[in-house]
């Protein structure tokens, strides 16, 4: 067990309520606070008031919510801030652009350690406690919050100072999404020709096209890839780097929810033939 034995879950949705659920049954104290209600059981977490509240109670903080704005509105909340001290780690687990982490950085005093942590791999691993953490910042922020991360994930990986894992998350995101759209193009395609299309993606598993976008299919929802996408083109516009095709994958995402195309409704509802 950690020193550091203390957990603060800054929001408890489907993910933060799970990985809450991990630190528990390993054996931390985990006190956890959401912004909005939550009605769904958290056996052995203690409920908190207030962002505040958790701050004064734990060693380890992960936050957990779902946007950039979300999690700064978190961070820099007056009575959050002036209950920090020195030794606190705070851990963004959420996807946000390096740049909101470089804003944490300047904003929360150096005495306080922060670690650049989001997860792979989706819900269900994350109930089965396979996620992958990408990690990123100073090493001794790592070193301590590395036996925290093993309670929820199979796969802990060092990738680089703060700002580097979410950049690894974000080409994660760009593979993924393109790889899924390109997956749904094709059946749509193998079935207009008549090919029973759960029988040609068992075959596809098997050859130079298989994927974890394949191999879930039609399991991968496209909830989050408009703000994914958009991390992503934002990063690449501010590094001058060109990326036609993660900008055929943002166009290509648009198209396809046009209300004429009926495209969720496709993929929640029909899944298509097979």
């Amino acid at each position: 067990m950690t020193e550091l034995n203390r957990i603060g879950v800054l929001g408890l949705g489907r993910m933060g309520s799970v990985i809450a659920g991990h630190l528990v049954t390993a054996g931390f104290h985990v006190f956890g606070y959401d912004p909005a209600e939550v009605s769904h059981p958290l056996p052995g977490i203690i409920r908190c008031s207030s962002e505040a509240e958790v701050a004064e109670s734990a060693d380890v903080i992960l936050v957990i919510v779902g946007f950039d704005e979300e999690v700064k509105n978190i961070l820099f909340e007056e009575r959050f801030f002036a209950a920090l001290r020195s030794g606190h780690l705070i851990a963004i687990l959420s996807t946000v652009q390096p740049a909101t982490l470089n804003d944490i950085r300047a904003t929360i005093p150096d005495h306080v350690g922060i670690v650049d942590s989001p997860v792979c791999r989706g819900q269900v691993a994350a109930e089965e406690g396979r996620l992958l953490a990408l990690l990123g910042g100073a090493d001794g922020d790592l070193e301590r919050f590395t036996p925290v991360a093993t309670a929820f994930c199979s796969d802990v990986i060092r990738v680089g100072g703060l700002g580097a894992a979410q950049v690894t998350k974000m080409a994660n995101n760009v593979m993924l999404w393109a790889a899924y759209f390109g997956v749904f193009e094709s059946m749509r395609l193998m079935n207009a020709a008549g090919v029973d299309v759960e029988t040609a993606r068992e075959a596809l598993l098997t050859s130079s096209a298989r994927s974890w976008a394949l191999e879930m299919w039609p399991d991968v929802r496209p909830v989050w890839a408009q703000d994914d996408l958009a991390i992503a083109k934002q990063v690449a516009e501010n590094l001058h780097v060109p990326v036609p095709v993660l900008e055929s994958v943002a166009d290509a995402f648009d198209i396809w929810q046009k209300p004429e195309e009926h495209f969720l409704r496709e993929v929640a509802e029909e899944r298509l033939p097979g």
